[in-house]
């Protein structure tokens, strides 16, 4: 599997706090459009076409202090500002994920995630 790329993010929030709510309707938050702003930013700097096949993607998180969090919770926020900046057409289009929790923490206490993207066989 050859890769495709390799960036950096800066540490996702958590779902709870990405949308918010009034009655049935449902909508990014400020912390949300905030986050969603720094991706494209990011992504928008690396000139990457769109990818629109299907994709293995990797991403290691790297925590900014020892406080218990779901990885579960960072993936939502992470993948819809993909979308949202293009990188990626649809998020149904990543045919194998996986997460993983670095040992170590952000000597910078803001934490941040690597992702690496793969071809899909």
């Amino acid at each position: 599997m050859s890769l495709l790329h390799s960036f950096r993010l800066p540490f996702p929030i958590s779902v709870n706090h990405f949308y918010n709510t009034h009655g049935h309707y449902k909508f990014i938050s400020e912390k949300g459009l905030i986050y969603n702003k720094q991706v494209l930013t990011i992504i928008k700097e690396l000139k990457i076409t769109t990818i629109d096949r299907p994709i293995k993607m990797e991403i290691y998180v790297v925590e900014p202090n020892r406080l218990r969090r779901d990885l579960d919770n960072l993936l939502k926020c992470t993948l819809d500002s993909l979308v949202k900046a293009s990188f990626i057409k649809d998020d149904h289009l990543i045919h194998d994920l996986r997460i993983y929790k670095k040992s170590e923490y952000d000597p910078e206490k803001k934490g941040y995630i690597r992702v690496e993207v793969f071809q899909h066989p």
